[in-house]
């Protein structure tokens, strides 16, 4: 069971505070119908995670629109060939040879059969990894936009998250004239924060306890928390009453880095480790190890990435 468990091979997906405020924006965003927005955030910070758990919120909410998935690839020449190839291997589309307009046409009508077959005007399409796109790849996603629209009346709705090379990349194109494409898909940019509180930390550790949230396995009505320590749940130990301990732990571990937010994968990857290393330990008067959540945040390599990945305000 272990091997399998999404706590400890990585694959626990939770709504957090963050998730939750970009929620309200594209839900608002497509009520609206406008084109597009974007979301900028350090490495680490859960940016993949979010997508996958937008795109079963907005299913939630629009049922009937199509959401795809594309990580953005980064081309030292711009290729239209490679670009439609590409857009179509995303989409586990049909990459069979043939001359680029011919493969553009063919994800175009691809975009079309999905709408087609739940009756839908639109289409939202993730972009991960966005900054890694340059004018030129933004220009063509704009005309197939355009001709999707012109041909079959199908808007593409389009959501961008990259790291905070975004906002080069908007000042960029605003110098380059290019109000075409800050209108269309980056209008409107906003930082998709890590974990910024001791609440918002609660909130997400107390997603572990709750098996309407997180259940494993799927139908039994048992949390992560419980599968992974019975006896002390069931005596009343949860790791949202630890989340105090997680906080101070992170802390401390920046040392002198004044930290405003932690990336949620430093966050899954602690839990992960501080449950990992209790397992043989799980018992009634179950107590955690001294000093367990500075070792479980050491680990998770979080105080590496300091000043690396991660730059704070300042020190």
């Amino acid at each position: 069971m272990y091997r399998s468990h999404p706590v400890l091979n990585d694959r626990a997906k939770f709504p957090t505070p963050s998730i939750r405020k970009v929620y309200t924006v594209l839900a608002n965003e497509l009520v609206q119908h406008n084109p597009g927005c974007s979301f900028y955030a350090y490495s680490r910070f859960g940016k993949t995670s979010a997508i996958r758990v937008l795109n079963a919120m907005l299913a939630q909410t629009f049922p009937k629109i199509p959401m795809l998935t594309i990580n953005a690839h980064r081309h030292l020449r711009f290729s239209e060939l490679t670009y439609t190839e590409e857009l179509l291997e995303a989409c586990r589309h049909d990459t069979k040879a043939g001359k680029a307009l011919t493969r553009r046409s063919r994800f175009i009508k691809y975009l079309w059969s999905l709408a087609h077959e739940r009756q839908s005007d639109r289409i939202v399409l993730f972009i991960d990894e966005a900054q890694n796109w340059s004018e030129s790849e933004l220009t063509y996603l704009r005309d197939i936009s355009n001709d999707l629209d012109l041909e079959f009346n199908i808007a593409l709705f389009s959501v961008f998250f990259g790291q905070p090379e975004m906002e080069g990349l908007r000042n960029s194109l605003l110098q380059s004239n290019r109000q075409d494409l800050v209108g269309r898909f980056m209008l409107k940019q906003y930082q998709f924060p890590g974990i910024m509180s001791l609440n918002e930390l609660t909130y997400v550790m107390r997603c572990y306890d709750d098996p309407a949230i997180s259940e494993y396995p799927e139908g039994s009505g048992i949390s992560y928390t419980e599968s992974l320590l019975t006896a002390a749940y069931g005596s009343g130990f949860r790791l949202a009453g630890q989340s105090g301990y997680l906080w101070k732990a992170f802390r401390e571990a920046a040392g002198t880095f004044k930290i405003d937010q932690i990336g949620m994968r430093w966050v899954s990857a602690s839990i992960r480790n501080f449950l990992y290393d209790h397992l043989a330990k799980d018992e009634p008067d179950f107590r955690p190890i001294a000093d367990a959540w500075t070792s479980a945040v050491n680990t998770s390599g979080f105080a590496d990435s300091l000043g690396v990945t991660y730059y704070p305000n300042n020190r």
